[in-house]
């Protein structure tokens, strides 16, 4: 039966309307077809790059991103619109130098030498910070270390800011080496060897990845992917121990790498990599287990697939661990113990609704928060790269059964869950991309931020090869130039994404703020520290807030007492009487001296401490009571011997002796 319209035209009658079940099911599995297909594993061919080097392009990027770290640190923190000048000149470092290495048929050397002019332009913007001296509290604690060294000539020395610090001496002993033979002081030594740590890493994690999976354009991406760890630009630029840990770390794994695929004798690669690994294991314990971890993974892995297993380098790298943690006595199960723990109980906690997550883009006093437009920005950087680990992550997989086996796709797979597999290394890596997840999500907890956090420089090996893959899946063709503008633009907000979730607005300096981190180093603080070892003498006995501790310990050498339970040191300085208790305290901790800082009375701490962790609940939260802060002027037995208007030195030895 028809119908008829008014344009006399027939239609069907509303019983013909009626959809089939056949077009019911259709509708039904489209999402879920949908989504297969985009995960799916393809195969990613990759046409081999041209011999010859693009100078053109080379040179012009070269002098573009120095432009462009010209533009992010030439205007004044405190200027008009100076965070969104900066942040549009980080952009610009990274997009068309990302386009050009993830393009297809560029030089290998030409890629090399970008994503080293990357690495060196990150690091400048974290050199011109402070380009007259070490800012990060990271940076503080291992001065005092290699200033330890260069002072005392010997190892292990006391650090009162990070009391493992001496017992990884790595860093300081490569520091200070280079002192004795260039007269540098430590601050010019510390950034050339991390400039140089820099340059190491990303040419021996692009080898690695090279090698691994046998194309220069995936190892180029894969590297410029890596750049989108939250620590890579600040962290690991530090004049810290893990920045040269994750270089050994990059080397060893390289090197492990082409000796598998080169076949060469097992004597000759313990004696290259024995080095190496002992040098590793007396740099930095956490990058030092994550290695340990990974080579042992990898010979289980291999045996488990009956090929030839790098056994010999595992039990090295073992037996370096277990030598040096015997030696020193295990330092580390006191420091990371009770971080991992409180981490992992918190994290299990909020999943079970027990806690609420952490709240994102805020500072820990509550008031100061992330412009919106930049945690847009970081939020966009991670919604990215869920999209390019589900587009690459089977894929990656996939090509872990290898080319010679003509199998690829899901019979790749299939062969994998067989037990087939022709490159344990690439399988590996691939699967180290789920860590990330993991991170993220530990970051939600106040107390697993911090593991969340220093996951991402081991989890982003994975993470950086899988998006590669993603990348190269996406953009197949040269001439796909809106795929290759669409691809740079996801690789530049990866990366910028990384350095806004990893430094955010602390990498515009401000002007001064309490306890906070760089943002509370200032002329005023370092005067004063000064000060004390020319007029007090060294090793003197002070107890103060963070931030100045870290300026005593350095610029003054003092020592710095840290009571047992922090309420007591927080009531050295908020409590509105002295009280017998606090009497006893100087007296059985022998402290010669207190600095008060009145600006902690002008605003509250920005990363939530004054003093040590364990002060009392909600502390931070507010500016302390400037009356409080001054009562040790009503005492006749405490001599101030020092005021700049802002900060006072009290002398309370006097107090060692009354009863």
């Amino acid at each position: 039966m028809k119908t008829w319209s008014l344009m006399g035209c027939a239609s069907p009658a509303p019983s013909d309307r009626r959809p089939s079940a056949q077009q019911l099911w259709r509708c039904a599995v489209a999402p879920f077809t949908a989504v297969v297909r985009f995960i799916a594993p393809e195969p990613i061919g990759c046409p081999p790059d041209p011999p010859h080097v693009s100078l053109d392009w080379l040179l012009g990027l070269s002098l573009h991103a120095s432009l462009c770290v010209m533009l992010a640190r030439l205007m004044p923190g405190t200027a008009p619109h100076a965070d969104q000048v900066f942040w549009l000149g980080v952009a610009l470092l990274y997009f068309p130098i990302s386009v050009r290495i993830a393009a297809p048929q560029v030089a290998r050397s030409e890629r090399i030498w970008l994503l080293l002019v990357l690495a060196e332009a990150t690091f400048a913007l974290k050199a011109l910070f402070d380009p007259t001296g070490f800012v990060q509290f990271d940076e503080f604690q291992h001065w005092r270390s290699a200033d330890d060294i260069l002072t005392t000539h010997r190892l292990f020395v006391r650090n009162d800011l990070l009391f493992v610090s001496p017992f990884y001496p790595g860093l300081e002993l490569v520091t200070t080496a280079l002192i004795h033979l260039t007269g540098l002081t430590v601050f010019a030594a510390g950034n050339v060897v991390i400039a140089l740590c820099r340059a190491v890493f990303i040419t021996a994690l692009f080898t690695f990845f090279e090698r691994i999976t046998g194309s220069a354009r995936l190892a180029g991406i894969g590297s410029l992917g890596y750049m989108g760890s939250t620590t890579y630009v600040m962290f690991d630029a530090q004049f810290a121990y893990e920045s040269l840990g994750v270089a050994f770390m990059a080397v060893i794994l390289m090197m492990e790498a082409e000796t598998a695929a080169r076949g060469t004798t097992l004597p000759r690669t313990m004696v290259l990599a024995l080095p190496l690994l002992a040098a590793l294991a007396i740099t930095h314990h956490v990058t030092n287990y994550f290695t340990v971890a990974v080579l042992c993974a990898l010979a289980a892995m291999a045996l488990t697939l009956r090929l030839p297993s790098p056994m010999l380098a595992a039990a090295g790298a073992v037996a370096t661990a277990l030598g040096w943690v015997t030696f020193i006595g295990n330092p580390t199960s006191g420091y990371l113990g009770p971080v991992i723990t409180e981490g992992a109980q918190e994290f299990a906690q909020m999943l079970q609704g027990h806690v609420p997550h952490r709240e994102l883009y805020h500072a820990e006093d509550g008031v100061t928060s992330v412009p919106v437009w930049l945690s847009i920005g970081g939020l966009g950087s991670v919604l990215v790269l869920c999209v390019l680990l589900s587009f690459g992550f089977l894929t990656a997989c996939a090509a872990g059964r290898g080319p010679a086996s003509g199998r690829t796709g899901w019979y790749a797979l299939q062969d994998l869950l067989r037990r087939r597999c022709d490159n344990p290394r690439l399988l590996l890596v691939s699967l180290l991309a789920l860590l990330w997840p993991l991170s993220v999500l530990l970051r939600l907890t106040p107390a697993g931020w911090q593991v969340g956090n220093r996951m991402s420089a081991f989890a982003f090996i994975g993470v950086g090869l899988v998006a590669a893959f993603g990348v190269a899946r996406f953009w197949r063709a040269r001439a796909q130039w809106t795929r290759g503008i669409v691809a740079g633009f996801a690789l530049a907000l990866v990366a910028v994404g990384g350095m806004i979730n990893g430094w955010g607005p602390a990498a515009v300096r401000t002007q001064y703020r309490v306890e906070g981190d760089a943002l509370s180093v200032d002329p005023m603080g370092i005067d004063a520290a000064a000060w004390t070892a020319r007029w007090l003498g060294p090793n003197q006995n002070f107890v103060t807030d963070l931030e100045n501790s870290a300026l005593l310990l350095t610029y003054g050498r003092q020592h710095i007492v840290t009571l047992p339970d922090a309420k007591m040191t927080a009531g050295l300085f908020i409590s509105p009487v002295i009280w017998e208790g606090l009497r006893d305290a100087i007296r059985d901790r022998r402290i010669d001296y207190l600095l008060v800082d009145m600006r902690l009375s002008t605003q509250p701490a920005l990363l939530g401490l004054f003093f040590q962790a364990g002060e009392p609940d909600g502390l931070g939260l507010t500016p302390l009571d400037p009356t409080a802060l001054q009562r040790w002027d009503g005492d006749e037995r405490v001599n101030r011997v020092f005021d700049d208007g802002w900060i006072r030195i009290y002398d309370v030895r006097a107090l060692q002796y009354a009863r």
